[in-house]
């Protein structure tokens, strides 16, 4: 006699369905939900952080991008290519020796590039077809243990910067993004930071994307706020207890303006993607 038997669950229909596990476990946490994605417990969901920083905003609306102004959105897939201001940014000399580049295609699926640095000297990238480029940093350094000189990753026709690293670095700074395609990201909080040699500069913040709040699941062909605060010479933190959807192949950005040039902007947005 038999003394095992199966346990499954129906819909009101009679169907059965399946339920999410893990290792064939009932998906059930007694942690918090983001410190299971950080540990790898759940699959196919990944941590997910963004850095900007933005040195000099003024009254003009700029994105918190390390090269500052408006950032480039590559209008149609191209070529790039990487380069630094430094010879020393070499793959045999004591600054950052080689960088990952990691991009979409142009159908949006996402990819990455390991580079050989060569000075300034352009290294081009291996795929000629290239719509988004999500980040850019070291994978190793020499004796300096960091760039020597600015790192661009920049279009090879008109040059126009998409991710760089700043001397001193070996990570870029810049608070945009695109959603790779077949996935989706969920952003729970921004944290937003500003502050001026002298005291007293006020920066209006604008954390935007390429959907609405009412349709989540839809991208659009424009931005639209999700959030929006006020800092003077100050941090503010926002946790949403609600997390902010954005689908696949949506660009997300955070831009600022100030009351005085010169105001230092810096930003991090954290969160999973799945």
């Amino acid at each position: 006699m038999s003394y095992f038997t199966s346990i499954f669950f129906k819909d009101e229909n009679g169907t059965p369905y399946g339920v999410k596990h893990i290792n064939n476990k009932p998906r059930v946490s007694s942690m918090p939900y983001l410190y299971d994605i950080a540990e790898g417990n759940v699959t196919e969901h990944n941590p997910f952080t963004k850095l900007g920083y933005n040195a000099d905003v003024g009254a003009t609306e700029e994105e918190i991008i390390t090269q500052g102004g408006l950032y480039y959105w590559i209008p149609t897939a191209t070529a790039l290519e990487v380069v630094s201001s430094s010879t020393d940014d070499d793959v045999a000399g004591i600054g950052v020796q080689k960088v990952k580049i990691t991009y979409l295609k142009a159908d949006y699926s996402e990819a990455s590039e390991i580079l050989d640095m060569d000075g300034t000297t352009p290294v081009p990238l291996t795929d000629t077809a290239i719509i988004r480029v999500n980040s850019i940093r070291a994978t190793q350094v020499g004796t300096n243990m960091m760039s020597v000189g600015t790192i661009n990753c920049r279009t090879v026709v008109g040059t126009n910067v998409v991710r760089s690293i700043v001397a001193g670095s070996t990570r870029g700074r810049g608070a945009t993004y695109t959603v790779p395609l077949g996935k989706t990201l969920y952003i729970t909080s921004v944290h937003l930071s500003s502050g001026y040699t002298t005291s007293g500069k006020v920066v209006r913040w604008f954390c935007r994307a390429k959907v609405d709040s009412t349709a989540p699941t839809v991208k659009i062909d424009f931005f639209q706020p999700f959030y929006e605060t006020i800092t003077q010479d100050s941090t503010n933190i926002a946790e949403f207890k609600m997390p902010v959807k954005i689908p696949a192949t949506a660009d997300v950005k955070i831009s600022a303006l100030s009351n005085g040039a010169g105001s230092f902007c810096s930003c991090y947005i954290d969160g999973w993607i799945e």
